[in-house]
């Protein structure tokens, strides 16, 4: 693995960022932590969101499309 693919492997986001990637709100990604209903890390007292683990949870959450009566 090159030092960039590292770099982008342990990359992180901040729960703004993430809440800015996914379109939810801060507090909405509070909620969700603090019920342990999305995935996270803990680094000492910040909460920190992998690209990755975000886009699984995003694709298995994600509701299909209903047809219009």
């Amino acid at each position: 693995m090159s030092p960039t693919d590292t770099n982008a492997a342990l990359r992180t986001l901040s729960i703004t960022e993430a809440a800015e990637a996914t379109g939810l709100t801060v507090r909405m990604l509070r909620g969700l932590v603090s019920t342990r209903r999305i995935p996270y890390l803990k680094v000492g007292k910040l909460v920190r969101f992998r690209p990755s683990e975000l886009e699984a949870w995003l694709a298995e959450n994600a509701m299909p499309a209903v047809a219009a009566k």
